[in-house]
């Protein structure tokens, strides 16, 4: 401990001389009265009692600190990664695994706790939150994504005293990456607890299926099939494909190994628009484990019409390119790449006539050069996406008036990452897109002060540093001339960031179809909007949202808006006339617009009508969408210790079987990299802060106070 002080060593000499001079002028100087009549020996107790407390007093006025070490002791953090997914609990043990193996794990958490820090983590479909108290499993979970998990351990922890994890699982994954190229990023020992049963069933599947989630109406679209036959070596099967009620696909499989594995491709026609459900089976063979996994429900949206969209840029940029991409995957999307020269050559040469393009993507545009282009969109009612950057011109995109304004005399940009509005309500983006966006690379944002009127929705927040501003990252405009905004450039890194963490580009590809798709649809002829995904899970909530414009194409949310739903079987046209019993519900308001949460909804195909009156007119909107109910956990129940013991032996570990538990902590006791860290670091307090100072102060008063007293010099 020390004292450091803000000002010279002689300030400490002037302390001693304010004192010296204090106690000299009460008992010694005559200044003003007489001097006290005292002995002599009482006389200097006193000036020496008044120096003291003066000069200690002078010296608190410089504001002193003292400054001392702390030490704090870190545990080594050892977390247990338990597998909470359905995968367990259907093989012959799942009765052991409840009675006898989570008694055993809470045992070894409790042992561990000892000597360590242990939190403890479920996962399957997603990763619950830390706990500290035992495990509880439920064996639930319809997923299962072993890189989720170790990710979230090697960001979470990065930096801490992170002694070992250990990883209960049968090793099977069935969603995200290979959990490889995740436990290498952490950096200690992964152990190992194998789970389940690797026994190889008599059984056959369907393990993936690829398609296109949208096709163009009256085309055709390839359907790859992987199908997995384990132990049925010289049989037959017949892969068939049912479109409402009617084979419209069949080949014979001969398995000619008992591992067999075979990819089949194949294409289909879209001859329906709309949401269409295609049933893929897979027949039975003799003395199969489970036909559960034989079959496969593919959802394809079918598009009536191919939007065509022009993507335009005032230079090259690796964003034209990753957009161009994301609008290739769709099916029912046409995409131009043109020059601003190009694209007003085709848009004067198409003023008599239909414009040509639905919409058109402006990369930094307006700019030099190309301020012509957007009035030439307005003059035509084209829908227009606006991504800004450095080379926008500022005071040209404000003077277009399209709902928002960028003000600003510099010249500079932000970093900005985006944070989802949970209030937009303009179209429904899933959970998974949602989580995805909220961890993309950052955009270089142009810097400034944004109006944004109320016919401009915010879809992504700007999130600068650590603090989440309500200026707009991403935007739509449900004015009469409807658009989108993106706020920055730099969007190609969102889709490399995509392929890299997934493997594809899906999240990427999806935002940009759904922006398209609501930037395209017709504003001015649809007054009242329902928005739902196409697909839901059966394990998810329902989540409905809706957009009621005024005759100013104003959100409003003034009168109540009804949603009538009704389940379809497999046969049933949604346009029929055949009621079922609809169940009524009522939206619920929410800003300017409308939310409705229909919970878990039963496995199938549900038709939905809303409606509502504003101003005496009535306005309603229709739809369908498909509550899925995927058993990909049923698909594979064979476990893979094979990678569980990968993982161990990567990070210097060992793999352990449930009946080995006890073992874990006599491996970590082992380890001489588990140690306690001792952190030091410095505390500073103000010396006048201490209680003690205080009462030597008020002391040393005191005593002076009834010395005088005693001698009646008071």
């Amino acid at each position: 401990m020390h004292l450091t002080i803000d000002y010279p060593w002689y300030f400490y000499l002037l302390c001693l001389v304010a004192g010296a001079l204090f106690a000299a002028l009460l008992y010694y100087i005559p200044f003003g009265q007489r001097r006290p009549q005292l002995p002599e020996r009482v006389r200097l107790i006193l000036a020496i009692l008044r120096f003291l407390s003066v000069s200690l007093v002078s010296f608190l006025l410089l504001s002193p600190l003292v400054t001392h070490i702390r030490h704090e002791k870190e545990k080594p953090l050892v977390i247990i990664a338990q597998d909470n997914s359905r995968s367990i609990s259907l093989t012959a043990d799942s009765s052991f695994y409840r009675s006898d193996y989570l008694p055993s794990l809470n045992r070894l958490r409790s042992h561990l706790s000892r000597n360590y820090e242990v939190l403890s983590y479920s996962f399957g479909q997603s990763v619950s939150e830390p706990s500290a108290g035992d495990i509880k499993p439920s064996f639930s979970e319809s997923q299962t994504d072993l890189a989720a998990v170790l990710n979230h351990i090697s960001e979470l922890y990065e930096g801490s005293n992170l002694g070992a994890v250990i990883l209960a699982s049968d090793g099977i994954y069935n969603h995200g990456l290979n959990p490889l190229t995740a436990a290498r990023r952490i950096p200690c020992p992964i152990y190992t607890v194998a789970l389940g049963d690797t026994t190889v069933l008599r059984d056959a599947r369907i393990s993936h299926v690829r398609c296109n989630r949208e096709v163009s109406l009256s085309r055709k679209f390839p359907v790859e099939v992987t199908v997995v036959a384990n132990r049925l070596k010289g049989q037959r099967a017949s892969l068939s494909v049912s479109h409402d009620g009617k084979k419209i696909y069949s080949q014979e499989i001969d398995y000619s190994s008992d591992r067999f594995s075979s990819s089949i491709s194949f294409l289909l026609l879209a001859d329906r628009p709309g949401l269409q459900t295609y049933s893929i089976s897979l027949s039975a063979a003799d003395g199969e484990h489970s036909v559960s996994n034989n079959s496969f429900s593919l959802h394809v949206r079918v598009l009536d019409q191919r939007q065509h969209v022009a993507l335009v840029a005032a230079a090259p940029h690796p964003d034209v390119a990753a957009l161009r991409r994301a609008l290739e995957a769709n099916d029912g999307i046409d995409v131009s790449v043109l020059s601003p020269d190009e694209f007003l050559k085709q848009l004067n040469s198409n003023q008599t006539n239909n414009h040509p393009f639905d919409l058109a993507i402006l990369h930094q545009i307006p700019s030099a050069g190309t301020a012509a282009i957007p009035p030439a969109l307005q003059q035509l009612d084209i829908p227009a996406l606006y991504i800004l950057g450095s080379a926008t011109d500022l005071d040209a995109f404000n003077a277009l008036h399209t709902g928002v304004s960028i003000n600003t005399s510099l010249r500079s940009s932000v970093d900005a990452v985006a944070a989802p509005n949970p209030s937009f309500a303009s179209f429904s983006l899933d959970a998974a897109l949602l989580d995805a966006v909220s961890q993309q690379p950052p955009l270089q944002a142009p810097f400034g002060n944004y109006d944004v009127s109320p016919s401009v929705q915010t879809l992504f927040f700007s999130r600068i540093g650590n603090i989440t501003s309500d200026i707009p990252l991403f935007a739509v405009s449900s004015a009469s001339s409807r658009s989108a905004f993106i706020f920055g450039e730099g969007i190609w890194r969102w889709r490399l960031h995509d392929l890299s963490k997934n493997g594809r580009s899906l999240f990427f590809d999806q935002l940009v179809s759904q922006l398209v798709r609501f930037v395209c649809s017709n504003s001015t002829s649809k007054r009242l909007r329902v928005s739902v995904p196409d697909i839901v899970r059966h394990d998810d909530h329902v989540l409905l949202s809706a957009e009621l414009l005024d005759d100013n194409l104003e959100p409003t949310n003034t009168p109540d808006v009804k949603l009538s739903l009704k389940p379809l079987s497999q046969t049933d046209n949604p346009e029929s006339k055949q009621s079922a019993n609809p169940v009524e519900y009522l939206f619920s308001r929410r800003a300017s617009s409308y939310r409705l949460d229909l919970g878990f909804l039963p496995e199938g195909r549900y038709s939905f009508h809303a409606s509502t009156s504003l101003a005496g007119k009535n306005y309603s909107d229709d739809g369908i969408f498909i509550v899925s109910k995927s058993d990909i956990e049923s698909a594979s129940i064979t476990a893979d210790h094979a990678l569980l013991r990968t993982i161990s032996s990567e990070t210097g570990a060992l793999l352990a079987y449930p009946s080995q538990l006890d073992s874990i902590e006599s491996w970590l006791l082992s380890r001489s990299d588990l140690k306690t860290v001792i952190h030091s670091h410095a505390v500073n307090h103000s010396l006048a802060s201490l209680w003690w100072v205080l009462l030597v102060i008020l002391l040393l008063f005191s005593a002076e106070w009834v010395i005088r007293k005693f001698h009646s010099e008071i």
